[in-house]
């Protein structure tokens, strides 16, 4: 009988302690995932607007799909051509990056020229079997199934705003985008362009696709988020199980299944226990987790190269960028890696580790602290609130029952377990193969435990508004996912089911999953909104070197119902920065969302800070602004009624 110790475990193979020499993707997988990908946009686009059928979100939706392929075409040219994936999407977000930043518009003409380029060199390499392109269509329906629920309604953002339906996240977001599109400014445009400390790295990246397809960033938002960011995020974890799969024989088309699967029913199962899906529904934590998930491979390197730390260090600024508390994790696992993983050359590690820690801090830092005017010290608020049994820990007293306290504890515990589970599945497979010493000597493992260590700390120690320490107790999932993966295809060569049985089964159970979501996939017919119509020709028309500000007398009918979110409206929707929008109401508390940066606090809720312009920046009034537009196009517009 053999021990334990001579158990081969399939995480990752055997070498090195579980270390690959390279973390390269063979170019068969490299391509059937990039056909699965444009697929998977191929089918989102046509099936959602054969639903809501609709001229104007069709002509909208093609242009920023349009784009959206502009992009893939760019990073499959130089992922191949590299022969790295990772250095295909980091180039290609730093492109964006420095297009939306130089604001010059010769050189969003180039990246369309490089696009066409870049779309004759993928018809000329992008070759498959017969069978590979089967696989890839199979590929293609389950992510386009996992997509469409949350694709539907967001496709149709003008109806949408102009029925009052979308969550002020969407509109703070949509503004900062716009603001960083026009002037290349951090702010929400709420008071001209006051800059606030926030990680706007997947702003920059909206705002660019923005550019590139002519389309406003508010309906771009509601586009990409799904139709782009969701699907690379999966290729992104299957693409992540390749790189560490050294023998190269993975089946593709089982990962893919597997990684759409778990992803989708485990919110479902552990929802709970606080496990949500926002990894579908945040585009920052989407763009955080692609690029995070793509630099988990050099944490398994034996040996890194000088491309290797200029990837730390574009990674870790873009996942710091994109989301902080990935990007801070992204940095510990490299502290741990140089801590613990011994038996390989160190210099580089000591430097990758180094770096990725000074990176991640020079690049949170602001926002950190601002965002800590807003973090209590809090145990267990997280569990208390959004976990199962949680309320249990607020019935604790000095005087409370025997009951009360088994409550509280398995409330924890419970919480611990399921929130965790992918984390604790790795963990006790790598101990059940190698024992308690192999713990932290083992990589998998190692950085399974750090991502609960630190998810578990924060959850137990602090509280956020909206509870957003989830963004960091949430990464260990991702962390453990692409070892959960190999698991599962490890046990799956036993089982007696084929891969297509398997990829049906999980179709069946993402849509019934979904279902409620599938419900919301229908045109909201809404008349139109005088004022949201009138923001749409401010966008279209007016120059972007304008603030508008709005006449407090004023009648303005606003459609968003919720007061902290209203002010959004005017930069989100007419893209130009604003003044006069916040308005003091006894009814409502301005909070979060950048308001502090305007002077406003829970106790004054007045804007008393100076609104910043631009240099050649001029103030008009909103109503004198319409009326200068229908004058050029020949008619006068409604204009705002005064009281």
């Amino acid at each position: 009988m053999k021990s334990q110790s001579a158990i081969k475990t399939p995480l990752y193979g055997e070498f090195d302690r579980c270390l690959v020499d390279f973390i390269h993707i063979p170019e068969s997988i490299l391509n059937q995932l990039f056909a699965a990908l444009f697929l998977t946009m191929a089918g989102v686009f046509v099936i959602v607007n054969a639903i809501l059928w609709d001229a104007l979100v069709l002509r909208h939706s093609e242009q920023v799909m349009l784009a959206c392929l502009a992009i893939l075409l760019i990073v499959y040219t130089i992922s191949r051509h590299l022969n790295s994936v990772i250095w295909g999407l980091a180039l290609v977000y730093g492109l964006i990056l420095i297009m939306v930043y130089s604001r010059q518009q010769w050189l969003v003409s180039m990246v369309h020229v490089f696009s066409a380029f870049c779309l004759l060199y993928t018809v000329r390499f992008l070759r498959m079997e017969r069978r590979q392109w089967a696989a890839a269509l199979l590929m293609a329906i389950l992510g386009t199934v996992v997509v469409l629920p949350a694709s539907c309604s967001l496709f149709d953002m003008m109806h949408l705003i102009h029925a009052g339906q979308l969550h002020q996240d969407m509109l703070f977001h949509a503004s900062i985008a716009a603001m960083i599109k026009h002037y290349g400014i951090a702010s929400t445009g709420l008071n001209g362009l006051v800059e606030i400390p926030y990680h706007v790295f997947s702003h920059v990246l909206m705002a660019g696709l923005s550019l590139l397809s002519g389309v406003a960033t508010i309906e771009v938002y509601g586009i990409a988020k799904t139709a782009l960011f969701v699907p690379v995020l999966i290729y992104s974890a299957v693409a992540c199980r390749a790189m560490l799969d050294k023998a190269g024989q993975g089946n593709v088309l089982l990962s893919w299944s597997l990684v759409c699967i778990l992803l989708t029913l485990l919110p479902v199962l552990l929802k709970p226990w606080g496990l949500w899906e926002h990894y579908f529904a945040s585009e920052s934590y989407q763009i955080s987790l692609s690029l995070f998930l793509l630099g988990l491979p050099l944490l398994f390197k034996a040996r890194l190269t000088v491309s290797d730390l200029l990837l730390i260090l574009f990674l870790t600024a873009f996942i710091s960028g994109a989301k902080i508390s990935v990007g801070l994790i992204y940095a510990g696992l490299w502290l741990s890696r140089a801590i613990f993983v011994r038996g390989v050359p160190m210099t580089f590690v000591l430097i990758g580790a180094l770096s990725a820690i000074t990176v991640a801090v020079f690049v949170v830092f602001e926002p950190v602290a601002a965002a800590g005017k807003s973090m209590e010290i809090d145990p267990f608020d997280f569990i208390r609130n959004y976990s199962a049994n949680g309320s249990s820990l607020g019935e604790l007293t000095p005087d409370a029952s025997f009951h009360t306290v088994i409550k509280a504890i398995w409330a924890i515990l419970s919480f611990f377990l399921y929130h965790f589970l992918l984390s604790w599945i790795v963990i006790g497979y790598v101990v059940y193969t190698r024992g308690m010493r192999g713990l932290l000597n083992q990589p998998v493992s190692l950085y399974s435990l750090v991502a609960v260590g630190a998810g578990g700390m924060i959850v137990s120690l602090f509280a956020l508004p909206g509870g957003s320490v989830y963004y960091f107790s949430n990464v260990a999932l991702f962390v453990a996912l692409p070892s959960v993966v190999a698991l599962l295809l490890h046990w799956a060569d036993d089982l007696p089911m084929k891969n297509a049985t398997i990829l049906v089964s999980g179709i069946i159970l993402i849509a019934v999953s979904t279902n409620h979501n599938w419900r919301e996939c229908n045109r909201f017919d809404q008349p139109s909104n005088p004022l949201i119509d009138a923001l749409t020709r401010i966008r279209d028309a007016s120059s972007v070197n304008l603030v508008v500000k709005l006449d407090p007398e004023a009648e303005i009918n606003n459609p968003i119902s919720r007061c902290i979110a209203r002010p959004f409206v005017f930069p989100a929707v007419s893209e130009r920065p604003w003044i006069g929008v916040i308005t003091a109401n006894d009814d409502c508390l301005y909070h979060d969302y950048g308001y502090a940066q305007y002077g406003i606090t829970d106790s004054r809720q007045q804007v008393t800070a100076q609104p910043q312009l631009l240099p050649g920046m001029r103030t008009r009034n909103m109503t004198a602004v319409l009326h200068d537009i229908g004058s050029k196009n020949g008619t006068l517009d409604e204009q705002p009624k005064s009281r």
